[in-house]
């Protein structure tokens, strides 16, 4: 990452060149840590910043693929996704976080922690339905 770092800081190129070289990097560096969910979340953001969004969305979801039960990379896809104004995909991302195999007391709370930040109303009263059916701790219950 400091390798980004050093290109987008490189005041002797031009912005673009500089973003470029960066990209380059980040792209270097996912490829060697393909696995890693945090440093692909974390090239994600950096993405996100020099404008490549779209790539930004592909980390995020590659963070997914390589650790598929950390519901904290669907939070990030669903935010990138929501900042670029595609709400519904975004919503899905997030969704994603208590599917299937995922769905628990746990799941459904982060869940709704997530839409209420999102302002979703709706999906938020949905989802604290959901969780109320389950058996929260005492603590869950009081959020």
């Amino acid at each position: 990452m400091r390798l980004c770092d050093i290109h987008l800081n490189d005041v002797s190129r031009t912005r673009e060149s500089r973003q470029q070289a960066a990209a380059d990097a980040c792209n270097r560096l996912a490829k060697a840590r393909s696995e890693d969910a945090v440093t692909l979340s974390t090239i994600a953001r950096q993405m996100h910043s020099i404008g490549l969004s779209d790539r930004a969305i592909a980390l995020y979801r590659q963070a997914i693929e390589a650790d598929p039960d950390s519901p904290q990379y669907r939070e990030y896809l669903g935010a990138q996704l929501l900042r670029l104004g595609r709400k519904e995909e975004a919503i899905k991302a997030w969704e994603s976080i208590a599917e299937g195999s995922r769905r628990s007391p746990a799941s459904l709370v982060r869940l709704a922690d997530v839409m209420v930040a999102a302002e979703q109303t709706e999906q938020v009263l949905q989802t604290w339905r959901l969780a109320a059916q389950m058996d929260l701790t005492i603590a869950q219950r009081l959020r």
